[in-house]
């Protein structure tokens, strides 16, 4: 399987743990960025695929749980007024996000800090609906990439898009990619 954009990957959770992002480069300038978010211990609790046939998509059915994180992804745009949510699909163990930042005043935050924010509003949230106050429900880290081309954006948009249809084909070789490469993206 062909990666689905040029991701920069590291092995999570892992003792020799790599640090993911790219090197001296700055994660608060504007632009265009694909975020895959796992939730902890890959549990199905997001959301259920729905299969589709020759005659219709296969649909996404939020659980109560991702209802939630739905909600706190869109807030985003009211939290940090530079940030604007492009697509994003819901699956039922990570969340898929193409996410832009837009120009605006610096000093300010950035994609490591957006994304751990949302991480953890949206663990508050599902917490304190589930009456399971402290408990993780992200994986500590999440894959990114800087999109940097056109050609780059419409791979993850399709990426994005074509995820639930191939959710029972490709979930478990996307996942073992993802545990066993590393693409980096050069400056």
């Amino acid at each position: 399987m062909p990666p689905p954009c040029n991701l920069s990957i590291t092995y999570m959770e892992h003792k020799n743990r790599k640090y993911p992002r790219l090197k001296g480069y700055n994660y608060s300038l504007p632009g265009y960025y694909y975020v895959t978010i796992h939730n902890e211990r890959n549990a199905s609790l997001l959301s259920n695929v729905l299969p589709g046939n020759n005659h219709c998509r296969a649909a996404i059915q939020l659980t109560q749980i991702g209802e939630i994180a739905m909600e706190q992804l869109l807030l985003l745009e009211q939290r940090y007024p530079y940030v604007k949510i492009d697509k994003y699909v819901i699956m039922p163990t990570h969340i898929h996000i193409i996410i832009r930042l837009h120009e605006g005043s610096m000093p300010r935050q950035g994609l490591t800090e957006i994304v751990g924010a949302y991480k953890s509003l949206t663990t508050r949230a599902i917490n304190m609906t589930r009456n399971t106050l402290g408990e993780k429900q992200f994986q500590r880290s999440f894959y990114e990439t800087v999109i940097r081309s056109e050609a780059a954006y419409q791979s993850c948009w399709t990426y994005i898009d074509e995820n639930p249809d191939k959710w029972g084909l490709q979930a478990d070789m996307e996942w073992e990619f993802m545990k066993k490469t590393e693409v980096r993206t050069e400056k």
